[in-house]
């Protein structure tokens, strides 16, 4: 057996590993490549070999082994060539495989991951919808009476030591939104303060239990039917409701 001949059962070896069951797709695409790589190779030695078996200056006895060496040249490269195409296929279907296995991996990671959340959720979100609930509640009729309390400041009619500034609201304060809005005002070329988003206004709570249409657990449900003062007609009750949720987005 010549030289090519021992280089292509070694190449054959590893060929036919690369359809074994539990082979992967990286194995499987060096194989391609070394396949790949040596047809040329082969193509070139098969033709070389025809042209020296076709030689008239060749001897019975030498035109016997060219015309051996030939077929099996021509056969490698036959094999190969048959063998690359099976090759490309294989890699492609365990390439979809292990993305499959991949993906359903990352599935079972997720859900199991989305399932513990559930739980965790089902467990707590009552619990802090209805303290974050309580405590919206308590800052907006706070906020109410600090706009009151603002627009009738105490004066100075009494003598104290007590000083009776502009009040700042509870959102403010933890926030600290007034220092930031202060810094903001004394480094800014144009006086123009973005507007920041307040808790009570800005925060939505879906209630614990789904439902369609309006279902929020902050902020309360507009009352769409206003008390009607005496004498008000019926027209002009839109024109309270929507006065009267004025002041409540307020």
């Amino acid at each position: 057996m010549n030289v090519v001949n021992l280089k292509t059962q070694a190449l054959d070896d590893k060929i036919a590993t690369a359809f074994d069951k539990n082979v992967t797709s990286k194995i499987v695409a060096g194989v391609l490549a070394k396949a790949e790589a040596s047809l040329a190779k082969a193509a070139e030695t098969a033709e070389q070999a025809r042209t020296r078996a076709l030689s008239p200056s060749l001897t019975s006895k030498e035109v016997a082994d060219a015309k051996r060496d030939m077929d099996d040249a021509a056969f490698a490269r036959d094999r190969l060539e048959a063998a690359i195409p099976n090759l490309q296929k294989r890699l492609k279907c365990l390439r979809d495989l292990e993305e499959e296995h991949r993906r359903r991996e990352k599935y079972k990671k997720v859900k199991a991951e989305r399932d513990a959340l559930a739980e965790e959720l089902a467990r707590n979100y009552h619990v802090l919808v209805d303290k974050l609930t309580d405590l919206l509640t308590r800052l907006a009729a706070n906020e109410a009476d600090i706009r009151n309390v603002n627009i009738q400041l105490p004066g100075m009619l009494i003598e104290s030591k007590e000083k009776f500034e502009w009040l700042s609201t509870a959102d403010d304060i933890a926030r600290g939104v007034h220092d930031f809005e202060h810094a903001h005002f004394k480094k800014s070329k144009v006086h123009l303060i973005p507007p920041i988003p307040r808790l009570v206004q800005s925060i939505k709570l879906p209630k614990v239990t789904a439902a369609y249409g309006h279902s929020w657990a902050w902020p309360p449900e507009r009352d769409p039917t206003p008390e009607r003062p005496p004498g008000v007609p019926d027209h002009y009750l839109p024109i309270l409701a929507s006065r009267k949720n004025a002041r409540i987005d307020k």
